[in-house]
């Protein structure tokens, strides 16, 4: 399974890098589960993922408290309010991450990076586990952000341990499952 998982990853990487990352998330701010949220947990992109700059700053203009996540020692996420400051994110590796402590209360909506979803909301992540680990508590609603060629009608191999998402947002629509 892992090197169908490894393989799957290098194909949509390919895939990926050769598009212009989507900026285009209205759909996803207008969703009920968006307008319903106060509390949101996103991502601060890189490379050639779908671009959250502007959904990271959208989260902020209305009001919400969003949260980044940082990569712990033991491969956990710990969810770290931000207020948009780029003073207050430091480099980790590839992508940058938030100064602070770590957040301590209910998170209602959390938008995680994925390389493709499948229909059962099974998504492909970068490999390390660490949002498998850290959605399998969360009450919240969980939406992926990919683009419109990587909803897989295939099946994606899915472990025991892997957590499927609520939703998918591509620039074009929104996908429940």
């Amino acid at each position: 399974m892992d090197s169908l998982k490894k393989d799957l990853r290098k194909k949509f990487r390919i895939s990926r890098s050769h598009q212009i990352p989507s900026r285009e998330w209205r759909l996803l701010i207008d969703s009920p589960e968006f307008e319903g949220a106060s509390v949101i947990a996103s991502y601060a992109s890189y490379d050639h993922e779908p671009d959250t700059t502007s959904l990271n700053a959208t989260i902020l203009q209305r009001g919400k408290t969003l949260l980044l996540p940082k990569l712990n020692d033991d491969r956990s996420l710990a969810w770290i309010e931000w207020d948009g400051r780029p003073e207050l994110l430091s480099r980790h590796h590839k992508h940058f991450e938030p100064i602070g402590a770590p957040f301590d209360g209910e998170i209602d909506l959390v938008i995680i990076p994925a390389l493709a979803v499948d229909l059962h909301g099974y998504r492909l992540g970068q490999g390390g586990g660490s949002y498998d680990r850290a959605l399998i508590n969360m009450k919240a609603w969980k939406v992926a952000l990919i683009n419109d060629e990587e909803l897989s009608e295939t099946p994606l191999p899915a472990e025991y341990f892997d957590q499927p998402v609520n939703a998918v947002v591509t620039p074009t629509r929104i996908v429940r499952f």
